[in-house]
């Protein structure tokens, strides 16, 4: 797990193609993000009790909204969008 020195936080969040996002951290590190892997990795209580999931491979989004300063909230287009994604989840998820 990667340890910072100073606050984390996101500089910039954008919509690569339709199915991909980005974030810039505030320490100049890019991150890109595949929507249908964060989903299937979705961190609520009712995906992470689920024993089987599928991967829905032609997911996309509505929209990602900030939930205060410590993580964001995908509303995906199918599926669960409970999902709480904390910064310090997002930054050591390697999706791509």
């Amino acid at each position: 797990m990667e340890k910072l020195n100073s606050p984390l936080f996101i500089k910039s969040i954008i919509q690569e193609d339709n199915k991909h996002f980005s974030i810039t951290w505030n320490d100049g590190k890019k991150s890109v993000y595949h929507l249908a892997d964060l989903q299937y990795h979705c961190p609520c209580t009712k995906c992470r009790d689920r024993e089987i999931r599928e991967k829905e491979k032609s997911l996309s989004c509505h929209y990602i909204k900030n939930v205060g300063n410590y993580a964001i909230q995908i509303l995906f287009t199918k599926g669960c969008s409970r999902g709480i994604y904390t910064y310090a989840y997002l930054r050591n998820f390697d999706s791509c």
